[in-house]
């Protein structure tokens, strides 16, 4: 039973603000939806949808951030991709393997212009947060951290085991780093207050 089944259970209306395609998963029984392209256009829906007498619940999802992390991983794996090339053109070794490929540590490296995306989620939840009628409740995740960064590197171990594109075989350093990628991904934030 989802959170929004629940609430329709008990005569609660909810309002779900997200990209249509995560609408679709979620939006239930008497849930309402409104579809945005933006986190602009998200706030600005759910700055009015919490004025709403009508609506008791509202979820909002703020998604450039985690954009930023998927064209990050783009740009790793392209980088990637490039440094098999040059590696792939190299001569093998006098020990008979070929050199390492680095399984890339760049799940730690941070995401260009994170300050300012930061900065933008801040107003953007001050926003709401400011629109919110006295003793509304307001609960903020984060979610999770990078989880397109650990899916790089799974994609990456399982190319490395099957020998794909000549890529070198996994191996503990390597495991070392998905585990680390993996434990920090799983790491979130969850903060609640009371507008008073």
């Amino acid at each position: 039973v989802s959170l929004f089944e629940l609430l329709d259970s008990y005569g609660k209306r909810s309002m779900l603000i997200d990209r249509r395609r995560s609408l679709q998963k979620f939006v239930t029984g008497s849930a309402g939806a409104i579809p945005c392209s933006t986190d602009s256009q998200a706030v600005e829906a759910a700055c009015k949808e919490v004025k709403n007498p009508k609506t008791d619940f509202v979820w909002v999802h703020l998604c450039e951030f985690n954009f930023a992390h998927e064209k990050r991983a783009q740009l790793a794996r392209q980088a990637n991709t490039a440094e098999l090339g040059a590696v792939a053109g190299q001569h093998v070794s006098s020990s008979g393997s070929a050199n390492s490929v680095s399984t890339s540590n760049d799940h730690t490296q941070p995401v260009p212009g994170i300050k300012d995306l930061l900065r933008d989620a801040v107003r953007q939840i001050r926003r709401i947060h400011d629109a919110l009628p006295i003793n509304a409740m307001m609960v903020l995740s984060t979610g999770q951290g990078d989880t397109v960064g650990v899916r790089r590197i799974q994609e990456d171990k399982w190319k490395r085991l099957q020998g794909v594109d000549g890529r070198p075989p996994w191996d503990e350093p390597s495991e070392a780093t998905l585990v680390e990628a993996t434990y920090s991904a799983k790491q979130a934030l969850c903060f609640v207050c009371v507008k008073a």
